[in-house]
């Protein structure tokens, strides 16, 4: 390292064989032989401009002004809590929706804790694999309950947030439940709702808004015919489909869904 000859990064190569701090002794280092290949130079500047990954979703923006509610399915809410606690983009959100929460008969709200929130548990008998978290932060007064019905969960939540009173409306819909099981508590819930508070029904359906099918159209039509526009246009899952939805009956310009 102090010699006269110039050949680029060998001085990464001799110190990447170094496999401990102790007793390594750098003498007479001689910096104006530390060269870096132009290639390496050119190839790093594409990856920050021309090639720069780009983020497989948009990062959640939040202001004083406005609420922002988050869903997704967790598949196992324990095994996942400590990446929830982890990940800034989701404590962002002011109501956090989960499900597929894995949540057994014994399953408790210390276990499931998140700092600045408060919880709310759905268990469901239906199948192990089901349940339903919502989280709402500390700052927002709500009220939940639960309504499930013939498999099918339905946690309502009425919020007092920033924006107003918000009325939010989680399912979940298990693959091997009927859509038809799904249309009655919805049909029934729907028409119970105050037609003046601004409401969100979101979860997981399980029908695929990209396929045509009967259960697709059925589920629209029931929506359309109370009022509620789909605002999710995405995949919403790795198999290229789109089972997560979020149906509202107010102005999308007050909106923004991604």
């Amino acid at each position: 390292m102090s010699g006269q000859r110039s050949q680029c990064h060998i001085h990464y190569v001799a110190l990447s064989r170094v496999t401990s701090l102790n007793g390594l002794y750098i003498l007479n280092l001689n910096e104006k032989k530390v060269n870096v290949d132009r290639n390496v130079l050119e190839e790093m500047k594409m990856l920050r401009t021309e090639r720069a990954m780009q983020m497989c979703f948009q990062a959640i923006q939040t202001t004083e002004s406005t609420t922002t509610v988050l869903h997704q399915n967790v598949r196992s809410l324990r095994k996942h809590i400590n990446d929830i606690k982890s990940d800034a983009t989701i404590l962002s959100a002011d109501v956090l929706v989960f499900t597929e929460c894995h949540l057994t008969s014994t399953a408790c709200t210390q276990d499931l804790h998140l700092d600045g929130y408060s919880l709310y548990l759905n268990k469901s008998a239906y199948s192990p694999a089901c349940g339903t978290a919502m989280y709402t932060k500390n700052n927002i007064t709500a009220k939940q309950e639960s309504l499930n019905s013939n498999g099918i969960e339905i946690t309502a939540t009425t919020a007092n947030t920033i924006s107003g009173t918000v009325q939010i409306i989680a399912v979940y819909r298990p693959p091997a439940v009927s859509m038809q099981l799904l249309l009655q508590p919805l049909s029934s819930l729907v028409t119970t709702l105050s037609d003046t508070t601004k409401t969100l029904k979101m979860g997981d359906f399980n029908v695929n808004l990209l396929q045509d099918s009967t259960d697709k159209e059925n589920l629209l039509q029931l929506m359309n015919s109370k009022n509620f526009k789909q605002i999710i246009t995405g995949i919403t899952t790795d198999y290229n489909s789109c089972l997560d939805h979020i149906y509202v009956n107010f102005s999308h310009t007050d909106i923004e869904a991604n």
